[in-house]
Formats: C-alpha cells, structure tokens, sequence
C-alpha cells in the first residue's frame, strides 16, 4: 500500500512539473539535461523552426511555442529567413539539451549511387523526413529569385503542378470549352432567337397543321392520356387541311394566341420538329428542340429557312425608321431583357433582320405636377421581319414600363 502511495505521489509531482514548464516557458521542457539554452538564436540558410524546437528543448513538436515567442518577426510560421534573430526564451535563461552519445558504425554494402533525375525548373529534391507527416515543416526560405536559397516547405509543389503531373480529362475537356465558347465570333443574327422569337400573322392565311400528341405510350398506364410532349419525344400531327407533309420536312411547333393589336394572331413558338413518318392518317415527327412546353392543339407550320448575318456589327444611322410597339409577347407589366416586342414597322418599310432600335418614353402633362420629359427606356435588335411587323429582342433595358404605343427610332442597321 505505502509503495503504491508512494507512486502515485511521484506521478502527481512529475505532472506539476510539466505544468509549471508550460506555464513558465519552453526552457523547463529541457532542464534536466543540463545545457544552457541561449536567449535568442539567429537564422541560419536550413533552419527550421521544427529544428530548432528539437536542437534547443528536445522536442520538436514545440516549435510553435517558439513561432508565438516571435510572432513580430514572423508572418507565416511555415517560412524564416536567413538572418532574423529570433527569441527562445520569455525569461532569458535555460538549459540546453546535453549531446547524446554518437552511435557506433555499422559496416555496410556499398549501394550505388542512383542516377540523377530531371526535375523541373526551379525544384528540388527533398529527402523524406518522418517528422512531416505529424507536423509541416517550417524552412529557412531563399533569397528573391530562388537562387541559391533554403529547401522548400511540406505543402504544394511551387510553381505549375501539371509539368510533373499534367491534368485530367475533366479538366482538360472543361479548359476546352471554356476556350471554344471564350473564342466565338461575334453573329448579330443567330437562329436560335429567329426561330424562337415568334411573329404576328398580319392576318394571312397560314397552312397550319394540328398537333395530336405522344405517338408512343407511357410506361407507366394512367387514366388521362399525356397532354404533354418533350424534346426526343414523338408526335403526331395532322396536316393542313388539302396539304401534306413529306418524310424530312422541318416543321415550327408553336401556340396560336389571338391578338388584339390588328395584326393578326400571334404565333409564339414551343419547338423545332422533323417529319419521320407519314400514315394515311397522321405525320409523326420527332422533336428536335424545345422552347417551351409542346402540347396537344398547338399548330404547326413550314420551318422558315434562316439566314445569317455575316460577322460585322451594326453600323450607327443618324435618319433611323421612326416605330412603335404593338404589343409585347407575354403580356408581362414590366419588361426584362430577353423578352421579344413586336414593332409596326417590317419590311415593306425598310427594316431587316439585325436593325438596332432604341424606345423613347412619352412626354405627358401630370396634374399639379411637372411635365415629363423624353427618356431611353429599352435597347431592341429585330432578329425576325414580316412584311409589316417585325420580332424584336430587348437587349437593354433602363425603364421597364414598356406599353403599347411606346416610340422605337432605328439607330444602327448592319452593314449591306
């Protein structure tokens, strides 16, 4: 019993020990082995402060007791330079660990010399160190310009990474694409806003033609046949009445909207489709692109032939074509860009595909109020023109409340 009492009193002191070593400073970690630790040290080329942990206190693992003994010199703890004196004690006094016993030598094999290795510009080899893998070390760093200076830290390798390792197939193929989309020309017509744009009918007779719905079942049965189709899907369409569509024909599948404005129904587009299949009673066709949701009654009509506008920018025009909105396409309250406008000039009037046309505010009386005057509300550019109307994307938009009524003017025009 009093052996044990005397082995727990023991451990109890060695604990208060440590504790007092921590509360008062590196030195005490050392105090046993006799040596005097200096009151600062000066950087040398090599030196570490894991080094200097284990040099000065026996313990490499409290080098960041030293980094915050000399946090005014140091700005990152993972580099210091040659000549920065730093401090190694708060209390100027302390021991230095005594010189263990060199062990003796071991005869061994000759081994030789392994055959040197490029390495990139500007590397290094570094000798593993078993220490890194339970704190990084913290190296002397080189003067400016990397000649002749310390070892490199533990971390990543300076400098590009992909000379030693090069890069991914992800990576690689999303550089790819970023560099493919970045290097486009500039189009100031592309089919993607002709086709999807839509148009007001200036109330001609159309042949249009009837969509029917999915051709190809559900997998999964439901009472209510899908009313719905889907870019891929397939559907069918009846013709116009005393026309007939033929295998390959590309088709506009769109919505039929009535329009109050005079001129015409309003056609707004919902995809793209191509004829695969003809019956006595029906055309199937696949749908090749999808605007907005295909469904059951919409109409269909000959896909118009587009045609593209060179790579040159519009050019500034002084005498532009005075227009005026007849009405927007969705009917919203506020306008955004990327909605469409249809103006009451086309081209009987002079105006073609890439026109710039700017919208003006109104100037109107208020009661009891200032008059208002004419302000730029919106930046269009015409990207479909009918004989009398024409399909405008707003591009720019400083003052949304765009209505009918509102007045366009031409101000660029492309190059003939």
């Amino acid at each position: 019993m009093a052996m044990r009492n005397a082995s727990t009193g023991q451990f109890f002191a060695r604990a208060l020990f440590l504790a007092a070593g921590l509360v008062t400073g590196l030195p005490l970690l050392a105090s046993a082995q006799g040596a005097p630790v200096p009151d600062t040290h000066t950087v040398r080329k090599g030196d570490t402060l894991w080094d200097l942990a284990k040099t000065y206190f026996g313990d490499p693992l409290t080098w960041p007791q030293i980094y915050k003994l000399n946090t005014s010199v140091i700005e990152d703890p993972h580099w210091i330079y040659p000549g920065e004196v730093l401090q190694l004690s708060g209390t100027g006094g302390g021991v230095i660990p005594a010189e263990p016993a060199a062990p003796a030598p071991v005869a061994m094999a000759a081994v030789p010399a392994p055959a040197p290795v490029a390495l990139a510009p500007g590397l290094e080899v570094v000798p593993p160190s078993p220490a890194a893998a339970v704190e990084p070390e913290v190296y002397a760093d080189a003067p400016a310009g990397g000649q002749g200076g310390g070892v490199r830290a533990a971390g990543p390798i300076p400098g590009d990474p992909t000379a030693l390792f090069g890069k991914t197939n992800a990576e690689m193929r999303t550089e790819q694409m970023l560099i493919a989309y970045g290097e486009k020309a500039y189009r100031p017509l592309r089919p993607g806003e002709f086709y999807s744009a839509g148009f007001l009918t200036e109330n001609q007779r159309l042949p249009f033609g009837e969509v029917r719905g999915n051709v190809v079942p559900a997998q999964i049965s439901t009472i209510q046949a899908t009313t719905t189709a889907s870019q891929f899907g397939r559907i069918g369409i009846t013709p116009p009445k005393g026309g007939a569509y033929q295998v390959g024909d590309s088709l506009l599948i769109a919505e039929r909207v009535t329009s109050a404005a005079g001129f015409g129904d309003m056609i707004v587009p919902t995809g793209i489709g191509q004829v695969v299949e003809l019956s006595e009673t029906q055309a199937t066709a696949i749908i090749l692109s999808q605007f907005k949701r295909i469904r059951i009654g919409q109409v269909t009509l000959p896909l118009e032939r587009f045609t593209p506008g060179g790579t040159a920018r519009a050019i500034p025009v002084s005498d532009g074509i005075e227009a005026a909105v007849v009405q927007t396409r969705t009917g919203n309250v506020l306008t955004s860009q990327q909605n469409i406008l249809f103006l009451n000039k086309g081209r009987a009037d002079g105006v073609a595909p890439g026109d710039v046309f700017e919208l003006w505010s109104t100037p109107e009386q208020r009661y009891d109020a200032s008059t208002t005057v004419a302000e730029p509300m919106a930046r269009v550019q015409v990207v479909r023109v009918g004989e009398h109307t024409s399909s405008a994307l707003v591009v720019r938009v400083s003052s949304a409340d765009i209505r009918p009524g509102t007045r366009a003017r031409q101000v660029a025009k492309l190059p003939t």
